[in-house]
Parts: C-alpha cells; sequence; structure tokens
C-alpha cells in the first residue's frame, strides 16, 4: 500500500488526467445514453487542455494523453456494464 501511495503522489497529474477523462466519459456516456459521445467527449476534452497547455505553458505531454486515455479506457468498460 505504501508503494501505491507513493507512486500516486509522484505523479498526482496523471492520476488527475485519468479521473478527469473517467468522469467527463462516464458522464456524457450515461447523460446522452451513448457510449460513442462519452467517448468522443473524453478525447475532444483530452485534446483541448493539452492544446492549452502547449500555447500557455509551451508544454504537450503524450504523457497526459495516455493518462487521459487510460481514463477512457476505464470509463468505456464502466460504461458497457452499466448501459
Amino acid at each position: 500500500m505504501k508503494k501505491l501511495i507513493a507512486l500516486i503522489s509522484k505523479n498526482v497529474d496523471k492520476v488527475l488526467h485519468i479521473l478527469c477523462a473517467y468522469i467527463i466519459v462516464v458522464s456524457s456516456g450515461i447523460y446522452f445514453i451513448n457510449i460513442v459521445l462519452g467517448i468522443v467527449f473524453g478525447l475532444i476534452a483530452s485534446i483541448l487542455k493539452e492544446g492549452y497547455d502547449q500555447y500557455s505553458y509551451n508544454g504537450w505531454s503524450w504523457g497526459d494523453l495516455g493518462a487521459d486515455a487510460i481514463g477512457i479506457i476505464l470509463a468505456v468498460i464502466f460504461l458497457f456494464i452499466v448501459i
């Protein structure tokens, strides 16, 4: 458990990307009762966030997009079970 906490504390940004992508996909997927729309909204939010980071901080991060992809995949699995 200590290793997990240490890993999370070192990668808080990635964990937040996973959670935000997950929440966006699940909430829009449930609201529209459509998994594909949930995925689309998640991808759009992820790409817009990295575009904003590139513009504001001069720092596009493929790692952040990878974390977003993990959140999207976990959300899709959840939505397949729920919907």
